[in-house]
């Protein structure tokens, strides 16, 4: 009873599924999924003109559609 009591005083319930927002770590605005993936192919592209590798990731995120 007691967690249950917890739970509604912090306005979570069981029931709700948890979102991960993304920050920029420069302004620490909210980012969307699209806008990661943009970034993400962004990196790829400039990775490639290195001629280094990208963490998979990465690759993996640029994967995703947007």
């Amino acid at each position: 009873m007691a967690e249950e009591g917890a739970e509604e005083a912090s306005g979570e319930t069981a029931s709700a599924p948890r979102r991960t927002v993304y920050r920029s770590r420069i302004t620490g605005r909210v980012v969307s999924q699209a806008e990661r993936i943009a970034a993400a192919r962004a990196r790829i592209v400039a990775d490639e003109i290195r001629g280094i590798e990208t963490e998979p990731w990465i690759v993996e995120l640029a994967k995703q559609s947007a």
